[in-house]
């Protein structure tokens, strides 16, 4: 007769084995013959009903849940993007939220009527014109007061420089420039003037010095 060896099963009942399993040996029937209570069967029943309905892709979608679901949206959450964005099979629209409580969308009108002229429909951007003249000239008589920018009044500004190295040079905006008059303005041997930014000359603009051949440029904007 062929050896057998004595055991008990999980309900510790007394079961015989023709062999004891070897290492390494799969345990089957053959090799391992103990039985399940009913309850074991049962537990393990469920969890392999469990366990098989989680190795399809369905039943891992349902157990990740919302908003994995067919039909379930991802909320309103800020978030990062960094690297570049795969293709889109269809264009994605944007949501650009809301201004005054209404959708931006239905704002786009009001917006534009807010901003104004050029923006509106037909609107159009003025173009200025400006032309500005430049001058290398010398005075003509010592002493007497001449012109600048052909006797016409600058539009924007305008710009003296006194070319002389030695001798101060005298300018008047509205009036006859004077040496040492007290509403001509002295610039020194090569030093300059410039009216400020947006300034509107209130009228012919006239220069003078001591000696005839005095250097000077003029400029207007």
């Amino acid at each position: 007769m062929p050896n057998q060896f004595v055991a008990r099963d999980a309900d510790n009942n007394l079961v015989t084995l023709e062999s004891l399993p070897t290492v390494g040996q799969k345990n089957n029937s053959a090799s391992l013959p103990f039985t399940l209570s009913t309850e074991q069967n049962t537990t393990l029943s469920a969890i392999a009903s469990s366990v098989a309905g989680t190795l399809t892709v369905s039943g891992n979608i349902t157990v990740l849940g919302s908003p994995f679901q067919t039909g379930d949206s991802i909320g309103n959450t800020s978030f990062g993007i960094s690297g570049n964005l795969p293709s889109f099979a269809v264009t994605p629209t944007v949501n650009l939220g809301t201004i005054g409580g209404a959708a931006t969308a239905a704002k786009q009108d009001a917006i534009v009527a807010a901003l104004g002229s050029p923006l509106q429909a037909g609107g159009s951007v003025l173009v200025v014109s400006n032309t500005s003249t430049y001058q290398e000239i010398t005075i003509t008589i010592g002493g007497t007061a001449q012109s600048l920018f052909s006797g016409v009044t600058p539009t924007n500004g305008y710009e003296i420089i006194n070319n002389d190295t030695t001798e101060t040079l005298y300018y008047r905006e509205a009036g006859t420039a004077a040496a040492g008059g007290a509403s001509s303005i002295a610039i020194q041997p090569g030093a300059a003037y410039t009216t400020p930014r947006g300034y509107k000359p209130t009228g012919l603009v006239s220069v003078v010095a001591a000696t005839a051949g005095h250097a000077l440029v003029a400029r207007s904007y």
